[in-house]
């Protein structure tokens, strides 16, 4: 898979910022991106066994890796000569390092969003020739992991909780009968899932609430026994994880408090869902980040 170039390129790790650009090299702009390539990563099938239960309960598509390929003329300019360009660029193929290459899209419908892929370690070569002395030509090699570029965080809230309606009969009975609201009609969260590639959100349940419940309209459901949040306070669902948290604390666990017999860990693929938190006050939050498998 050829690459186009978007509208700006970077290596990033940690605070070091290393701006690849699609441009003639000068003294302004000291390294040039000639090229790149992604690769195609492999798809494979894996499945998830629920916690507590004795079957499978997700078939997912996942991304192998792939390697990224960058080709690269670099030349000095004011400050630093293009040696010293190469040592940061070379530094960043070492296997203990983790960069990242940021790319910045700049299309229609994501003006100026950022997506970003892991890189594992690689290697790096340098061409010697008469010109060598003034540029350099490079080539960068890493291991993309897993495959996917990532995309900025997206964020949903539910503007207020509902309560389950009761739909039995309890004696002695008073007419005329009130059956509440059905579930379809309680007030749900619309999320639209972009990219190519499925999705695990996270969400944040905030109190009070007691024994709150989420549901999705493809059938998932997540539902507590005992659970209590106070006011000001949350609980944290990483369903990519796999990890129920109080304040998001590791050590505050209330992984024991889920209803196992009808719970289980999500993951969404693109398009539109819905979804309800089902609780007498508080309120949800959902957050996740796009992938992509192309740039």
């Amino acid at each position: 898979m050829h690459a186009t170039y978007p509208a700006a390129v970077a290596l990033v790790d940690g605070d070091e910022v290393i701006e690849l650009r699609p441009t003639v090299p000068s003294y302004r702009n000291p390294i040039m991106l000639r090229e790149y390539d992604f690769g195609a990563p492999a798809v494979r099938e894996s499945t998830v066994d629920r916690e507590g239960a004795d079957g499978v309960i997700d078939r997912s598509a996942f991304t192998g890796a792939r390697t990224a390929t960058f080709d690269l003329l670099v030349m000095g300019d004011e400050h630093n000569s293009a040696y010293t360009y190469v040592e940061r660029l070379a530094a960043m193929t070492h296997p203990y390092r983790r960069p990242k290459v940021r790319v910045t899209r700049n299309t229609p419908e994501s003006v100026g969003e950022q997506w970003e892929m892991t890189l594992a370690g690689g290697s790096h070569s340098l061409a010697y020739n008469r010109q060598s002395a003034g540029r350099l030509e490079m080539q960068l090699t890493f291991n993309a992991p897993d495959g996917y570029f990532i995309g900025p965080y997206r964020t949903y809230q539910s503007t207020r909780a509902e309560v389950i309606s009761t739909t039995g009969l309890a004696m002695p009975v008073t007419l005329p009968l009130d059956f509440g609201t059905g579930l379809a009609e309680n007030p749900f969260v619309t999320v639209t899932v972009g990219g190519s590639a499925p999705v695990a959100p996270v969400i944040y349940l905030y109190g009070p609430s007691t024994n709150p419940e989420i549901r999705h309209d493809y059938g998932g459901r997540f539902k507590f026994n005992g659970l209590t949040i106070a006011s000001g306070s949350f609980v944290q669902i990483d369903m990519a994880n796999g990890t129920v948290y109080h304040a998001g604390v590791p050590s505050s666990s209330r992984f024991h408090l889920v209803d196992w017999s009808v719970s289980s860990f999500w993951r969404w693929f693109p398009g539109v869902q819905h979804v309800r938190y089902l609780a007498s006050t508080g309120f949800m939050v959902v957050q996740f980040r796009d992938r992509r498998i192309t740039v």
